[in-house]
């Protein structure tokens, strides 16, 4: 039986939940990209990083995380950088990223003229096509961004 994602949760993340996330992170990204236990610690401790779970049923389905970078001018606005969205794959193509994604805007306060920015995987055209279609734009390949062996796209949205 399918989850119901009508009945899904997105509450802040709490540091109760690190190993679900660590676990959850694990399945979604190999060895060497997943994060360590200690740097998803940290994003969940950080005040310039909001970290998100969505629930089905009492269980964490996925997670998300933005953080919030200073503009590299004066005349720029707001950057927030999403850090990552992970759904574990019973849980996808049933709008949990989506929901997460819309969520992260919501609670963040970007408003009107904001940008983001993320980097993704060359090698993982489902995530590129997934964030293509929340209305990211690629905006330049960068070398050796993932173990220092695998190169990513950075994308950008304008809100």
């Amino acid at each position: 039986m399918q989850p119901d994602s009508a009945a899904l949760v997105v509450r802040p993340a709490v540091l109760d939940d690190l190993a679900e996330l660590v676990k959850i992170d694990s399945i979604c990204f190999a060895a060497g990209i997943a994060y360590p236990d200690n740097e998803l610690a940290a994003l969940l401790k950080s005040r310039s990083v909001l970290t998100l779970v969505a629930e089905a049923s009492g269980r964490i389905a996925g997670f998300a995380a933005m953080g919030f970078l200073p503009s590299t001018a004066p005349s720029q606005s707001i950057l927030g950088e999403l850090v990552t969205i992970d759904v574990l794959p019973e849980f996808r193509r049933q709008h949990v990223g989506l929901r997460l994604h819309q969520a992260l805007l919501e609670r963040t306060g970007l408003k009107h003229g904001d940008r983001l920015q993320l980097h993704v995987a060359v090698n993982n055209p489902g995530a590129f096509e997934f964030y293509r279609r929340l209305g990211y734009k690629r905006r330049e390949r960068v070398p050796r961004y993932y173990l220092d062996a695998l190169d990513a796209w950075r994308m950008e949205k304008l809100l």
